[in-house]
């Protein structure tokens, strides 16, 4: 199996090879990325909502299909046990979806999006909502509400863009970065 930096950083094909040779459980690698949200959350706020509990029991499921077809995937579920993120103005029913705002601050959908609902057919494990703009409207991932996503790779950058914020414009925006640097390998959002 591959060490945690390089799961981390793998394509959601070189994952799916893995679950399918059995290299490495649905179950295991959400727990991996569990813990890199747990560890790394607090100084870069990607997150708004981690669904630990319901992406565990999504892995699972997710797990005992593939045992049941011996490490194939479906055609119809091409991302069994690829563990996600969506940003938090997508409705996930059940799940908080606050769209960055602090009146939706309580809001929980009692329906999922399409692509919401498109994502869980395919197989995919949500594991957690991402932060954004109020609304989306923005491209610098800051939110006065809840504060800033930071830019993980602002320390890593060539010496004339350090001078820039730790929060930048989009390309992609800061908190599709974070969320898809740092801790997962498929990221869905809507910016306006």
């Amino acid at each position: 199996m591959k060490n945690e930096e390089s799961l981390a950083f793998a394509t959601i094909e070189e994952l799916a090879a893995l679950l399918a040779k059995r290299k490495i459980s649905p179950v295991e690698l959400t727990e991996l990325f569990l813990r890199r949200i747990d560890r790394q959350n607090s100084a870069l706020n990607a997150f708004l909502t981690v669904t630990a509990e319901t992406a565990l029991a999504a892995a699972s499921r997710a797990e005992k299909q593939l045992l049941r077809g011996r490490g194939s995937r479906p055609e119809h579920s091409p991302l069994l046990g690829i563990p996600i993120t969506l940003k938090d103005n997508i409705w996930t029913r059940g799940i908080r979806s606050t769209a960055g705002s602090k009146i939706l601050r309580d809001f929980i959908p009692t329906e999922d999006s399409t692509v919401a609902r498109k994502l869980a057919r395919a197989g995919a494990v949500l594991i957690g909502k991402t932060n954004l703009n109020e609304f989306a409207y923005g491209i610098t991932g800051g939110n006065e509400h809840y504060g800033p996503t930071h830019n993980p790779w602002a320390d890593r950058a060539p010496a004339p863009l350090l001078r820039l914020p730790r929060v930048c414009a989009r390309l992609p925006s800061v908190p599709i970065r974070a969320a898809r640097s740092v801790f997962l390998p498929l990221f869905a959002g809507l910016s306006a």
